[in-house]
């Protein structure tokens, strides 16, 4: 029995040469329900070339590591295909990560008569002997609202749209599709599914399916769907680094904020290792100080008692002498007599030095030319004299050009301050003058309203006249003239007529020139009517002395 659950069914890529075919159309996209389509879905799947299928083969053997297997082997059968499908991609296709992972992943849990059809080149629809009796299965005849369709165009039957080279498998294409009818549009399939009074399974070209039983399927939006499921999934993926990434700032933060702490712990590290270091080595050089400042002591005991030695032997030897010249020991004498001594031989050292030194500038005074030095020195001093005396004179002059120069800036800064306020009294004048120009340019802009005011009253009059005159002569009314008549009125177009289409108009070139040829038309009849004089004396005294109110 058919079931309305089962998936759809493309045969759009049966041939790879399709899309160089002219009748392709025809055998686009095109996903129905039925029993069948499960197994003709899978066999669909086969339309790939035998080259890229021998690849996935060799990856395969050359040892493809696959986890063990999770879902029950696919052997064709196409009343399991739906729950196969369903397994399928709620445990491997919601995990994998390429298209690459699912296919194996495909191969791996289908049996082998379904992998033996990757090495053949038997188109699809040839396969479905193995698992159909075409012979024994019933075939819905088609339907006769099917065959009385008007629009031949826009609607196929699926028999119309799918081509089969064998026509033995012709049963088996009408019992997968039934009466389902192929649209070129999808608002076409829609009318033609449930605008009806019986309705019909129809799908549109773009892969849309619209069954009986009101249910929407399949096309692009499908298609979306899966490629968002993706799109989600990469999106979570992104979502759950991101929280990692940020656990792992909150905790490198922590680790920052104990940045200074450890920082003065490794200073006071480095201080305790340096005076560990300078501990150390006082350690080490405290036993040999003391061991040497105990043999210096001793050998300084050594060298006083050797001293005190010398001094008596010396003592014993110098007495007689140190008698003589009255001194208590040899020792008193050598420092007395050895210090004038060394004394006098200072003193005579630099006493020689000296000389030295005056022999030798005199030497090198008796070596020079002084006196040649001495004329040279004098001739030069007279001709800086000279020269000096010269620029004097030049001094002199140059003061007085100074001078002159420094009178004449000034009378030009006087002349510049006697300009600048003259220039000021110009501004002031000038402000002036604007100011008046701007009372004047009021005062001309209020008259010129006044003007405009009066003018237009004056026309409204003139056109009210017009009106009256008009209104007579056109109903018949008898007006005594003192100069002209009845016949000088003219009954053309009124000038608040004109008026009223001028300011409506006045945005529209072609208006305006109208407007401009009808005020001239306007002007001469008013100029006309303006030459007729009413003879107002038959009225009453009580009527001529009628005043009208002036218009606010």
């Amino acid at each position: 029995m058919p079931r309305s659950g089962d998936p759809e069914l493309r045969v759009s890529e049966q041939k790879p040469e399709s899309r160089f075919n002219p009748n392709a159309r025809e055998s686009q996209s095109l996903p129905f329900l039925s029993s069948a389509a499960p197994a003709q879905n899978v066999l669909g799947d086969s339309m790939w070339s035998q080259q890229f299928m021998e690849k996935v083969a060799v990856t395969i053997k050359q040892g493809f590591a696959l986890p063990q297997k999770e879902l029950t082997v696919f052997n064709g059968d196409p009343l399991e295909y739906c729950s196969f499908i369903t397994s399928f991609q709620n445990s491997i296709e919601a995990n994998a990560t390429s298209e690459r992972k699912k296919l194996m992943y495909l191969l791996q849990y289908t049996s082998d008569p379904l992998k033996s059809w990757k090495d053949t080149q038997d188109l699809p629809m040839q396969q479905v002997e193995r698992f159909w009796a075409t012979e024994t299965i019933g075939v819905e005849t088609e339907s006769k609202a099917c065959t009385s369709m008007e629009d031949k165009k826009a609607l196929r039957t699926m028999e119309q749209s799918v081509k089969l080279q064998d026509g033995h498998y012709q049963r088996a294409l009408q019992f997968a599709c039934g009466n389902s009818l192929v649209c070129d549009g999808m608002e076409e399939a829609r009318k033609l599914a449930f605008g009806g009074a019986e309705r019909k399974k129809t799908v549109s070209l773009d892969g849309i399916l619209f069954q009986k039983s009101g249910v929407i399927s399949g096309g692009v939006s499908d298609l979306k769907a899966k490629a968002r499921r993706w799109d989600e999934k990469q999106v979570d993926g992104l979502k759950r680094k991101r929280d990692s990434l940020l656990s792992e700032l909150k905790e490198l933060s922590k680790h920052r904020r104990k940045e200074p702490e450890l920082q003065n712990l490794r200073s006071q590290i480095d201080g305790l290792e340096h005076r560990l270091r300078y501990s150390t080595k006082d350690k080490e050089t405290t036993p040999k100080r003391e061991r040497l400042l105990i043999s210096m002591a001793t050998r300084s005991e050594e060298i006083t008692n050797t001293e005190k030695r010398m001094n008596r032997v010396e003592d014993q030897v110098f007495r007689a002498f140190c008698e003589q010249i009255n001194v208590d020991n040899i020792r008193q004498y050598e420092e007395k007599q050895l210090k004038a001594q060394q004394e006098r031989a200072q003193r005579r050292l630099e006493f020689s030095n000296q000389e030295s030194r005056l022999m030798n500038q005199l030497d090198y005074e008796r070596g020079r030319d002084t006196k040649a030095q001495l004329r040279k020195l004098e001739e030069s001093m007279a001709a800086d004299n000279v020269e000096i005396e010269k620029l004097r004179g030049e001094e002199k002059d140059k003061l007085k050009i100074i001078e002159r120069e420094t009178s004449e800036l000034e009378k030009l800064r006087l002349e510049k301050s006697a300009k600048r306020a003259e220039i000021d009294q110009k501004d002031l004048e000038i402000k002036e003058v604007k100011k008046s120009l701007m009372h004047f340019m009021r005062d001309v802009t209020t008259l010129q309203k006044q003007l405009t005011a009066m003018e237009t009253q004056l026309e409204q009059k003139r056109a009210d006249r017009h009106s009256l005159l008009k209104s007579c002569k056109m109903e018949d009314i008898f007006l005594p003239f003192k100069k002209g008549g009845m016949n000088d009125i003219d009954l053309g177009e009124t000038s608040s007529s004109q008026q009223e289409s001028s300011s409506q108009d006045q945005a529209e070139p072609l208006s305006m020139d109208i407007d401009s040829t009808s005020t001239q038309g306007a002007k001469i009849t008013y100029e006309k009517e303006a030459n007729l004089v009413i003879d107002y004396f038959s009225l009453s005294r009580n009527l001529k002395q009628v005043h009208l109110k002036p218009k606010n």
